[in-house]
């Protein structure tokens, strides 16, 4: 009688494979996790580097860059009407978008206005506005505005007008305007789309952490709206008046797509914020685009978002450091 050997694993063996498959796996996912990342932040640099060109094309047809938002437009009579476009409406037609800026009327209210086919202008969903690292608000949560995830810089301010780019009353910027060089100076910059709900918390200048309040701020893409320390120029987009540096719409907050440099990158909401590890994305003036470190010093992060390179300087904090 022959007997018959059956090959098999033993249990000590299959648990000793599967705890090395569950090692390897270990291994593997922080690898895979990190090239995604890299992906997206590679998408998102471009996303900067297409939006400062498109800043670029703007100024090479009307030789000048666009508004940070259009506030004192007023009617035959002189009353002012609330039109509050964003510099994101003017440059429409150079990120690929005309179909959309062709049917946009920009003597009439960005909030209240519809296209030909009742789309509100200011629901107007652009992927190329979006960080692909951050999970952006929807538009039932945002007072059924679009949000976006690139800002430009106003400068040094709070409650004053700055010397960036996107500062409030500056209508007449040209390449000129930069007199420390385009190079020297950040012109938009990377925010997540739930600020001070968003980003990493940083040590740094102003409160020294990133806010974690109970209310989110978010930038809405096409919709220049008063809020918080911005100037309300005495009119909101619905045609109201709004409290005076207060907010427009109860939380989550619309702030136009700019942001100020009183706070350093990743601390509060007024700054840019990212989810990118360790920094933020800019584009400068000349058109590039770059990943800026969270190390860079409070004093040059002011001067790099001012055109002349000269703002009111305060202490010389690094913004090193994770709470």
């Amino acid at each position: 009688m022959r007997i018959r050997h059956v090959r098999g694993f033993t249990l000590v063996e299959l648990l000793v494979v599967i705890a090395i498959i569950g090692i390897l796996v270990a291994l593997l996912l922080p690898a895979v996790q990190a090239a995604r990342e890299a992906a997206r932040r590679s998408q998102c640099l471009n996303n900067v580097k297409q939006l400062s060109l498109a800043l670029h094309n703007h100024h090479d047809t009307y030789r000048k860059f666009p508004p940070g938002g259009t506030y004192d437009d007023k009617d035959a009579s002189g009353n002012r009407i609330p039109t509050h476009h964003t510099w994101i409406t003017m440059i429409l037609p150079f990120i690929e978008q005309s179909s959309i800026y062709d049917r946009i009327d920009q003597k009439l209210s960005s909030y209240t206005q519809t296209l030909d086919d009742g789309t509100y202008i200011r629901s107007i969903d652009i992927p190329a506005l979006k960080c692909p690292s951050d999970s952006a608000l929807d538009v039932a949560q945002t007072h059924d505005m679009s949000v976006t995830n690139y800002a430009g810089s106003e400068g040094d301010h709070w409650w004053e007008n700055g010397d960036g780019m996107f500062a409030p009353g500056n209508y007449k910027n040209r390449m000129a305007s930069m007199s420390d060089g385009t190079s020297n100076t950040i012109v938009i910059a990377e925010v997540s789309t739930q600020g001070m709900e968003g980003g990493p918390w940083q040590a740094g200048a102003g409160t020294g952490r990133k806010r974690r309040g109970t209310s989110i701020v978010f930038r809405s893409a096409l919709v220049a709206s008063p809020g918080g320390g911005y100037p309300t120029q005495g009119i909101d987009p619905e045609g109201g008046t709004p409290p005076d540096h207060g907010w427009w719409k109860g939380s989550p907050h619309a702030y136009p797509p700019t942001y100020i440099t009183v706070w350093a990158p990743n601390t509060d909401w007024q700054a840019p914020d990212s989810y990118h590890p360790g920094g933020i994305l800019i584009g400068l003036g000349d058109g590039s685009a770059h990943f800026l470190s969270n190390q860079v010093e409070f004093q040059v992060w002011k001067s790099l978002n001012t055109k002349s390179g000269s703002g009111p300087y305060g202490a010389d904090v690094q913004t090193t450091g994770v709470f």
